[in-house]
């Protein structure tokens, strides 16, 4: 779906909810699950108000000027999770398998000014947030912002067996490998002020530039790195 003008103001005095959706395929040897269809709103200057919760899945917001997402209780930027797998099997001793997911994370951009303001939480997992002047992030009670997950496994096996005249060999291969990877939550602006009531935490995420956290009453902020995981055997 795609909402689109010069001057867009939105509101509800409950819920929005702007929610990309995901379907399924399946053939003989591959399946997954793709994004379907994407939630936009191509402004030149955008103003969203929910009485209640603003709840972004994997949509893409964007703004030419300046834009304001508000909400009386919480801010939340969600996530949709792709996958892909394939499996080619010859017999017990002789196969392959690949299984890859990853997280589509919202994406929110104005060339102008960006405020997001919650009167309880703003959460963002995975998420693209971009001002071209000031970024600014406001919450009654936490801020948060978490990476999101990018997996690949893979698992190869192979047997053959060589006869000599006298003699015979046999080779038995197994190469299996488990990747995680962080997909950071992004903060970018020319400024960029976080500001929570009481908590703001942020693991594996960026920032484009140097957020200024600020806390006013609250208890802390905590800045968790993330990275990558693999393993193979």
């Amino acid at each position: 779906s795609l909402i689109k003008g010069d001057s867009i103001n939105l509101s509800a005095g409950r819920d929005i909810a702007l929610t990309s959706t995901s379907a399924s395929e399946r053939y003989s040897n591959t399946w997954g699950t793709y994004v379907s269809g994407v939630s936009r709103i191509d402004a030149g200057s955008l103003n969203v108000q929910a009485g209640r919760d603003l709840t972004l899945t994997a949509a893409q917001v964007a703004a030419r000027d300046d834009a304001r997402l508000q909400a009386g209780r919480d801010v939340t930027l969600n996530t949709l999770s792709v996958s892909h797998g394939e499996r080619i099997v010859r017999d017990a001793r002789n196969r392959y398998e690949l299984s890859t997911s990853r997280e589509i994370g919202a994406t929110v951009a104005a060339g102008g000014n960006l405020t997001i303001a919650a009167g309880q939480d703003v959460s963002a997992r995975a998420a693209d947030v971009t001002a071209g002047k000031q970024l600014a992030v406001g919450a009654g009670r936490d801020i948060s912002a978490t990476a999101g997950v990018q997996t690949q496994d893979s698992y190869i096996e192979s047997y053959y067996k060589q006869r000599g005249f006298l003699s015979s060999r046999s080779n038995h291969m197994i190469n299996s490998i488990k990747t995680e990877r962080a997909q950071a939550t992004t903060f970018t602006g020319d400024t960029a002020v976080l500001v929570a009531g009481r908590d703001v935490n942020v693991a594996g995420s960026n920032g484009g530039a140097p957020p200024e956290p600020a806390v006013p009453g609250g208890r802390g902020g905590e800045n968790t790195a993330g990275g990558e995981s693999r393993g193979a055997h």
